[in-house]
C-alpha cells in the first residue's frame, strides 16, 4: 500500500480542525520532569512552551521533549491545543514526508498518527547559534559524526531515542532534533 501524503495532510489538517473546534484548553497539563541526557551529563531536553499555546505560561511549565515523542494527536491535542502552524516537508523519497505540527517552542513531525520526532531552538544547555566546540563541551563525544551534524544517544524509553545537533557551514547549531531512529 502506498501512502498517499496529500490525502493524509487534507485528514490530519481535518483532525486537526475538528479535534481542536472540542479540546478543552484550559484543562491542559504539562510535564516538570527532567529529561535523559547524552553521555551523563545533567542536562536538560526542555524547551518553552510558547505562551499562545493553549495559554501555558512559558516560565512555569518547562516542557520534556523526550516525552512527545510517540504521543498520539488526541494526546498533542489535550496538552497543547490547536498548533500555531501545520506544513509539509518533504524528504528525500515520497514515504519520507512529514506534516509539522509547530507551537512556537517546538515542532511535533508526524508519522502516520504518532511523533517520531521534535524539534526545537534549544535543548541540554545548547541553542541555535551556539558554535560545534560548545556542543561538544556541553555533551562530550558523539555516537556518530557527520559533516554536518552530531548524533546522541539518549536514554532509550519504550524505543531508542537520539538528540542530532545540525550545524551550519560556519559551525554553528542551526537545528536541533529529538527523535526516534528505528523509523
Amino acid at each position: 500500500m502506498k501512502w498517499n501524503f496529500g490525502k493524509s495532510l487534507h485528514l490530519l489538517l481535518w483532525g486537526s480542525f475538528l479535534l481542536g473546534s472540542v479540546v478543552n484548553l484550559s484543562a491542559q497539563q504539562g510535564t516538570n520532569q527532567e529529561g535523559n541526557s547524552p553521555k551523563g551529563k545533567d542536562a536538560r531536553g526542555t524547551a518553552p512552551v510558547s505562551k499562545e499555546v493553549g495559554g501555558v505560561d512559558s516560565q512555569s511549565m518547562p516542557l520534556n521533549l523526550e516525552d512527545l515523542v510517540g504521543i498520539d494527536l488526541k494526546e498533542a491535542f489535550n496538552r497543547f491545543g490547536v498548533p500555531l502552524s501545520v506544513y509539509p516537508v518533504r524528504g528525500p523519497q515520497s514515504w519520507q514526508d512529514d506534516v509539522v505540527f509547530s507551537y512556537g517552542g517546538f515542532d511535533l513531525y508526524w508519522y502516520k498518527d504518532r511523533v517520531w520526532q521534535v524539534g526545537t531552538s534549544r535543548a541540554y544547555g545548547i541553542q541555535k547559534g551556539d558554535t560545534k566546540e560548545r556542543v561538544l563541551a556541553l555533551l562530550g563525544e558523539p555516537i556518530i559524526i557527520m559533516d554536518n551534524a552530531l548524533v546522541y544517544a539518549l536514554t532509550p524509553k519504550a524505543w531508542p531515542l537520539r538528540l542530532r545537533v545540525g550545524f551550519s557551514a560556519q559551525n554553528q547549531v542551526e537545528s536541533i532534533y529529538i527523535y526516534r531512529p528505528d523509523f
